[in-house]
């Protein structure tokens, strides 16, 4: 059996699908595979021919720049993005200032077509004609051709941010002075579309009619609980006029896409509705009136809407569905849904006339290509080989069983357990997902990805407790309002013990962890129970009241809570671990990014703090250049090692 130390090494030196593109005759797909630099330091984008008829992947993109983002323009040109410059050979060394661009591959020919002085965020090709659209930032009320001279001035500067409302942070950054923008790049002119736009916060979901006439993009809509939602506003790129298409308080609206004749605009739409969680259906918007019409009311789902088949007949949309990560076919006109993709998991889509591609990926394997003809329903995905990482699976290693348990007050909770194929140690790690409204899918993980136990011969255990998406929306409210610590921790106690008494478990030594929302449920878990041999919590709440003070999202949080912190100081304390510090006697290793902005770094120093003062057997590992998630590979690596290894030596 491979040990943890080389299994993690395979693992961040895999070549990693991200982003593919079918090309205008349907034969071959443009895929970007990110793999590791010569310095084993960072992921870099190349971008591949791979032909559907599975003759093997050839790369089109040589050297050192990273370039991502494929996709084909009105020409039939190959689109990309890159951090090269306009005038860069193939092998000169990448300038680490140089802003990202979007570049075309038009036989050997490369050819620089944006010059964005803060570089592109996102682009998309109008599918019939030669309008290049590019989503970028910029400095208002700065004329376009000073943007690169402020910037630099600006930088050089002192480094104060002001604000004067939230949010002043997202994820792992101070929100810029930058602004978001959309820009066309058309008949040799450079256009911003939207000099409206004064919005410091990015992530803006956005798209543009096949004719390129038209532009669609959402807005943020403030409420008076000061929880934000988007609305749509639709720009007429030839007027250059915008208006707001549709916006209520109430409806979170995502993912819009034009249907193929530009009359329809099909979205996710959340609900948002005091003391529920969200609940999300798929609405069409006619273009001439902006009134939404709900296909799915009696689908009890979460669909996010990718796009429309070219003939118009469908609305595809990604849902998640009890484990698994499901492409449906929506009928515009009746809301009559077809499963496309059957088990596994769905990530990125690619839309043919008559077929689509995916990257699907299971828990035995990464993402790799696999084609499915529209016409036919349930799984029958194709795979494309490649030659590449892409084909690789690990069915070797493990094997994976979907299990029900009965959890709090009777109701079914799914789980996959995986077992080394080669014969466990005896351990079981129960394994908790984030979130919380989140779910554990038969689909690969690049960052939580529970083969590093199963190299070290634990069965691991990854539950869908209450709150988990896939199993309707009543099971998802259950983790909503002042309830963290209600059914769903009954929920995975049920589930782990349930697994613990299947023969080969030692039930001695059963462990716990989890990150973000399953590393709150680790600590209050051991605040709880002296059940579990070790705990592993990384990215955890620890204290309500400090964490609700410094998070980058204190609004949504109050909203899932369902009260105010401020005022309800008791109610704050039911489900909060620190409240119930003088329990917890279980050796534990907290992991930590100091740039994590969602749960702030102070969770870990202080929950390391109350352990240390209580003479508990703790660890603290902080990576100072990481965020929520470790992302760097040599980083991935050390945290692997640092937790199976903590677990080896404190349950054996």
């Amino acid at each position: 059996m491979e040990t943890m130390e080389t299994w993690a090494d395979e693992l961040v030196a895999l070549g990693r699908l991200s982003g593919h593109a079918l090309s205008p005759d349907g034969s071959w797909v443009a895929a970007c595979v990110r793999a590791l630099d010569d310095d084993a330091a960072k992921y870099v984008g190349g971008i591949y021919r791979i032909p559907l008829d599975g003759s093997g992947a050839q790369l089109l993109l040589t050297g050192r720049f990273d370039d991502r983002d494929p996709a084909f323009d009105a020409q039939g040109r190959l689109l990309f993005t890159s951090n090269r410059k306009a005038d860069q050979a193939p092998d000169d060394e990448p300038d680490d200032k140089a802003k990202r661009q979007v570049f075309a591959l038009d036989g050997d020919a490369i050819t620089c077509l944006t010059e964005e002085p803060l570089g592109v965020v996102s682009f998309q090709t109008a599918r019939n004609n030669d309008r290049l659209f590019v989503e970028t930032r910029v400095w208002p009320d700065v004329p376009h051709e000073d943007q690169a001279a402020v910037d630099e001035d600006l930088r050089k500067g002192p480094s104060m941010l002001r604000y004067t409302r939230f949010p002043v942070r997202y994820w792992d950054e101070w929100l810029p002075e930058t602004v978001c923008r959309f820009v066309l790049y058309a008949d040799g002119a450079r256009r911003d579309l939207t000099p409206y736009c004064q919005e410091r916060l990015g992530g803006w979901d956005w798209h543009i009619s096949d004719d390129g006439r038209a532009l669609v993009h959402t807005t943020l809509v403030d409420r008076p609980d000061r929880l934000r939602v988007a609305g749509l506003v639709l720009v007429d790129v030839d007027r250059g006029t915008s208006q707001t298409l549709y916006a209520h308080a109430d409806h979170d609206v995502r993912e819009p896409r034009f249907s193929p004749d530009g009359a329809f605009i099909a979205a996710s739409l959340d609900l948002r509705i005091s003391g529920r969680a969200p609940g999300t259906t798929l609405v069409v918007v006619p273009v001439a009136t902006g009134v939404p019409r709900d296909l799915t009311p009696d689908w009890d789902a979460s669909p996010s809407v990718v796009g429309w088949t070219r003939d118009g007949g469908s609305v595809l949309a990604s849902v998640s569905d009890r484990g698994h990560q499901r492409l449906y076919a929506v009928d515009p006109g009746t809301g009559e849904v077809r499963d496309l993709t059957g088990d596994g998991s769905v990530h990125e889509v690619a839309i043919g006339e008559d077929a689509l591609v995916v990257s699907h990926s299971t828990l035995l394997h990464p993402p790799r290509l696999a084609a499915v003809a529209l016409d036919e329903a349930g799984g029958a995905l194709r795979a494309v080989p490649t030659g590449l990482d892409l084909d690789k699976s690990y069915d070797d290693l493990a094997t994976v069983q979907s299990i029900e348990v009965p959890g709090d007050g009777g109701t079914p909770v799914q789980a996959f357990v995986l077992t080394p194929r080669e014969g466990a140690h005896g351990g079981l790690l129960l394994w908790i997902h984030g979130g919380p409204i989140g779910a554990w899918s038969d689909g690969w993980h690049w960052r939580w990805n529970p083969l590093a136990a199963i190299a070290a011969g634990w069965t691991v255990l990854l539950p869908n407790p209450r709150g988990s998406t896939g199993f309707g929306q009543d099971f998802v409210q259950g983790i909503w309002g002042n309830t963290w610590g209600a059914a769903c921790a009954t929920d995975v106690l049920a589930v782990t013990e349930a697994v613990a008494a299947w023969p080969g478990i030692d039930s001695d030594r059963v462990v716990a962890m989890g990150g973000s929302f399953g590393g709150y449920m680790t600590n209050w878990l051991g605040t709880q129970t002296d059940r579990f041999a070790a705990l592993v919590t990384h990215a955890s709440l620890w204290d309500f009241r400090a964490f609700h003070g410094s998070t980058d999202a204190p609004v949504w949080w109050e909203q899932m809570l369902g009260l105010d912190p401020w005022a309800d100081a008791e109610a704050l304390e039911r489900y909060n671990p620190r409240a119930c510090a003088d329990r917890w006697t279980t050796p534990t290793l907290i992991l930590h990014g100091e740039k994590d902005y969602r749960v702030p770094i102070g969770e870990a120093i202080a929950l390391f703090e109350a352990l240390q003062h209580r003479g508990v057997h703790s660890e603290l590992c902080v990576f100072p250049d990481e965020n929520h998630w470790i992302l760097k590979p040599r980083n991935v690596v050390a945290w692997y090692e640092a937790w199976i290894g903590f677990l080896g030596r404190v349950v054996g």
